[in-house]
């Protein structure tokens, strides 16, 4: 199946399943750690497994100063 994943820096990990309709949170923490700045995705297409970054331990997204996207990639 096609879901398309979703990196949202304010909720985290996310996917569409492909039938559409509203985007569902996957992930917002790992081991009680909230993630800050959810960003870059891969997707394994052999495992399906879903690799994501989060790029700061520190800071969270509301004190970066630049503008950022969201990477959206479908199976």
């Amino acid at each position: 199946m096609d879901n398309l994943y979703i990196a949202y820096a304010y909720k985290g990990l996310m996917w569409v399943g492909p039938r559409g309709g509203e985007a569902e949170v996957l992930a917002i923490e790992v081991d009680g750690v909230p993630f800050n700045f959810v960003n870059r995705i891969d997707v394994d297409q052999a495992t399906g497994d879903v690799y994501f970054t989060d790029s700061s331990t520190t800071y969270p997204h509301r004190y970066n100063l630049w503008a950022t996207s969201i990477h959206i990639i479908s199976e």
